[in-house]
């Protein structure tokens, strides 16, 4: 390094450092700044309008000041002065975090003081990295969940029952392997009507779907393997210009068959994904937990329990070689789910998923499949679960009944 670079670069982290008082206007000194509000910073003598609403800039000097980022975090284009955009697009996250829209450019004192620094995550466990390499393997339980984040995705289920007294032994496996590659366009602006293109993701996985063993006969079993290459999308909707905020698309090709047989159906499958979730509005689909409640002010914490809704609508197209199911299939149909979280006991999850799908060719009967039961975490990063559940329907992909109850240990990477 230079002398004249050392002396640029002493004399730009001294503007840093004024840049950065005048941005984080208030108090100094010996004050605990993760003790006070973001209330506080509306008052005129802290650099406030005192007109009792946090705003946007407001809210972003009082993160600033609680947090104590490190100066790379902010300045992101490295010319050792902190703008006003940097410090807004850094704080955006804790906006966000705070259950506020970015649109909304006041809230109230009551929201404000609930505002908090994030918890500190815990570490979770995962093989690869989606945007690099080959990408990224993930385990999970059906298809769907491979193109989800890891929150939003159900488990791979895996049980084994010995039952002593009759001789009886029984294994089951309800998971799905993939690899998926994740091609982010999001900086290429490319807009699709009201939307813009914000990932690509290649993927390619395995799903195995069994239950077997030997005994009295008294449980259905289940014989399913499918293949399945595809690609999917996100279209980001980046106001309020429409009805959905986001919306996920999957195209894939599956073969579907069984692990014992050489029968097998094949095709075509088509799963639509559509996320809205507003402040202020009573129900959010496809979103994040959050509360029974339209209230904006309402604390994100209050009321008995959480919720998830999710749901999608799926087509499938293909052709079978077994005689009794017919030819030619092609089925349509919506499938939604609800997970509840209680409040007081944040690792039980209570769940119910039911998915019906219309037969619209002749030769073959029309699919529904009903899923409920509860999972307990295990470990703080939830990947590791204990599983009671109740499965009556068709076995998805392969269309074969089932009716049966499970108790599994289930996994999610």
């Amino acid at each position: 390094m230079t002398v004249k670079t050392i002396i640029e670069s002493v004399g730009g982290l001294a503007l840093l450092s004024l840049s950065s008082v005048a941005l984080a206007t208030g108090p100094t000194g010996d004050i605990d700044f993760t003790k006070v509000n973001s209330c506080d910073f509306d008052k005129p003598e802290w650099g406030g309008n005192g007109n009792g609403l946090v705003e946007r800039v407001e809210f972003d000097r009082f993160q600033f000041k609680r947090q104590n980022p490190l100066v790379n975090d902010v300045d992101t284009n490295n010319d050792f002065v902190i703008s006003k955009k940097e410090i807004a697009a850094w704080s955006g996250r804790f906006w966000l975090d705070a259950g506020l829209s970015e649109d909304s450019l006041a809230t109230t004192c009551k929201i404000a003081d609930s505002t908090i620094p994030p918890a500190a995550k815990p570490r979770t466990f995962s093989l690869g990295d989606p945007k690099k390499a080959l990408g990224q393997v993930r385990l999970r339980k059906d298809y769907a969940g491979i193109l989800k984040s890891l929150k939003k995705a159900d488990p791979a289920a895996f049980g084994y029952y010995d039952n002593r007294e009759t001789d009886d032994d029984t294994w089951a496996a309800q998971a799905t392997l993939g690899l998926v590659r994740t091609f982010d366009v999001s900086k290429n602006d490319t807009r699709i009507g009201a939307y813009f293109l914000d990932a690509i993701d290649l993927n390619a996985a395995v799903s195995l779907d069994r239950v077997t063993g030997k005994g009295d006969g008294t449980f259905s079993e289940v014989d399913s393997l499918v293949g399945r290459a595809g690609l999917a999308f996100g279209l980001r909707n980046d106001g309020d210009r429409g009805a959905w905020d986001h919306q996920l698309f999957a195209l894939a090709y599956r073969a579907a068959t069984t692990t014992s047989t050489d029968d097998y159906k094949h095709g075509f499958e088509l799963q639509w994904e559509p996320m809205r979730n507003r402040i202020g509005e009573l129900i959010s689909i496809n979103g994040p937990y959050r509360r029974f409640s339209s209230d904006p002010k309402a604390a994100a914490e209050g009321g008995v329990f959480q919720y998830r809704l999710a749901f999608s609508g799926i087509a499938e197209v293909g052709e079978s070689i077994e005689e009794i199911d017919g030819e030619t299939l092609v089925k349509l149909g919506p499938k939604a789910a609800l997970y509840l979280r209680p409040n007081a006991l944040r690792r039980l999850e209570l769940f119910g998923g039911y998915t019906y799908l219309w037969e619209v060719a002749d030769g073959s009967r029309d699919f529904d499949h009903l899923e409920t039961g509860a999972r307990i975490a295990l470990d703080d990063a939830e990947q590791v679960f204990v599983e009671f559940k109740k499965r009556i329907g068709q076995v998805p992909a392969k269309y074969t009944d089932i009716d049966l109850w499970q108790a599994t240990l289930s996994v999610r990477f």
